[in-house]
């Protein structure tokens, strides 16, 4: 009875150091930061109040839940979730589940997303002279969402899961919520919904209940986010934990009055959520963030972009033409194989088997010829002369016409099954349109220029 009462006393201690350990080490950070801050840059000030805090909350997170012995990863996933994962939680790391080949479309929406920020990033440092640094300053931000956030944030885990750590997606189709509550407590950001649950909701849900709990995991949200926006640019204080309070009115609201149904898929709800979490953004995203941080990249980036005249920048692309042609010949000779063209060729006559290698043989050969001709006729193309201009035009048919039939042509289902199929015919996807891009670029700067 001895030796049970002192092994129940043992565990209760241990628990409890686990929890002040867990709680403690966060909030000292804060206050060591905000002791140091006189002696802190903008930018050390943005380091400390994101990626300290965060790892941090990490070793706080770590601690509390028993460490590696009662998580029971390995070296290697312990070592992934300190330097790869961005979640908080170790035990949300890796999902008890069988392995399975990830979500090709996770690769794809993700990829389109990281590129789309990646346009409206060049967007706004071409939009300066038109909307203002100010303005810019969004599309910036827009971009760093839709790279980071939505596009980063789905390849990462499903790189993982390919590589065979069933990690949880970071992101959860949040363009699709169906309201407030569904957005901040299942859609956005799920690493930060398993901090609140794990530090906050999770405690105390049964306690006060999940709607306090709740209210309460937003003010606490809003005071974290003060560190990692207005404690690094040294104003807007309370702007970004108003727009949190915002939120928890708005969840209040909705759960009181209109809460969504469990198989709900509104098109009204979606745009509801979407007024009610973009419409404050202004509060969260200050502008003395955004002129402290956004606008000295923007004003850099605009230099370097205007460093260089734009016949440099299509001399350049022309290049990357050149090797892109050759790129494509290594999938080009793994085509036969890959797709298993002597079964099905050993089905036809003599003569349609060798009509098919023949045509196979040509469009191998266009390809070459256009990788060549760039090269050896790239200071003609540059320039603009009409034969050049002439080539340019044709390749950017040859790779127009490519891309137009495999969007509405080729049936999808006949490709080969498995996800090494998917990111390599989008990859391959993508190296075509960039070809359209680059030979399209002389024939406009020319154009425009006669």
């Amino acid at each position: 009875m001895t030796n049970s009462n002192t092994r129940t006393g043992i565990d209760a201690g241990n628990t409890t150091a686990r929890t002040a350990i867990g709680y403690g080490l966060p909030l000292a950070c804060v206050a060591v930061l905000l002791a140091a801050a006189p002696v802190l840059s903008s930018w050390a000030r943005l380091f400390g109040g994101t990626v300290v805090l965060l790892m941090t909350i990490k070793v706080g997170s770590w601690v509390l839940l028993g460490g590696s012995r009662a998580l029971s990863l390995s070296r290697r996933e312990t070592l992934l979730y300190w330097t790869v994962w961005p979640g908080v939680r170790p035990d949300k790391f890796l999902q008890p589940e069988e392995y399975s080949e990830p979500d090709s479309a996770m690769f794809v929406v993700g990829y389109a997303y990281l590129l789309a920020g990646g346009l409206l990033g060049l967007a706004s440092l071409l939009a300066v002279p038109y909307i203002g640094l100010a303005g810019s300053t969004w599309l910036l931000v827009a971009g760093f969402l839709a790279a980071v956030h939505q596009g980063l944030g789905r390849i990462l885990p499903f790189g993982l899961r390919w590589l065979g750590y069933p990690v949880e997606p970071l992101f959860n189709s949040p363009m699709q919520s169906q309201g407030v509550a569904d957005f901040w407590s299942d859609r956005w950001n799920k690493p930060f919904i398993g901090m609140n649950r794990l530090f906050l909701t999770g405690p105390l849900a049964s306690r006060v209940g999940i709607k306090v709990a709740a209210g309460l995991a937003f003010l606490v949200s809003g005071l974290i986010h003060e560190l990692a926006i207005s404690f690094p640019a040294g104003a807007g204080w309370g702007l970004p934990f108003l727009y949190f309070v915002v939120q928890a009115v708005l969840y209040t609201v909705e759960q009181e009055f209109f809460p969504a149904p469990a198989d709900s898929n509104s098109m009204l709800r979606r745009a509801w959520t979407a007024i009610a979490v973009v419409g404050p953004v202004p509060l969260l995203f200050h502008g003395p963030f955004r002129m402290t941080f956004i606008a000295p990249l923007l004003e850099t980036g605009r230099a370097l972009l205007l460093a260089y005249p734009l016949e440099a920048y299509v001399s350049a692309g022309l290049w990357v033409g050149a090797v892109g042609h050759f790129m494509i010949l290594g999938a080009s000779f793994q085509v036969p194989e890959e797709l298993d063209w002597e079964t099905d060729l050993a089905q036809l006559k003599p003569l349609n088997r060798k009509v098919m290698w023949t045509y196979g043989g040509y469009i191998v050969m266009m390809i070459v010829s256009f990788g060549v001709m760039t090269a050896l006729f790239h200071e003609q193309l540059a320039a603009g002369t009409p034969v050049a201009l002439g080539l340019a035009g044709l390749i950017v048919l040859f790779w127009t016409v490519r891309v137009l039939v495999d969007f509405f042509y080729y049936d999808h289902e006949d490709w080969p099954d498995g996800v090494y199929y998917v990111v390599g015919h989008t990859m391959l996807t993508s190296l075509f349109l960039l070809l359209i891009a680059v030979y399209a670029a002389p024939l406009v700067v020319h154009m425009l220029g006669a």
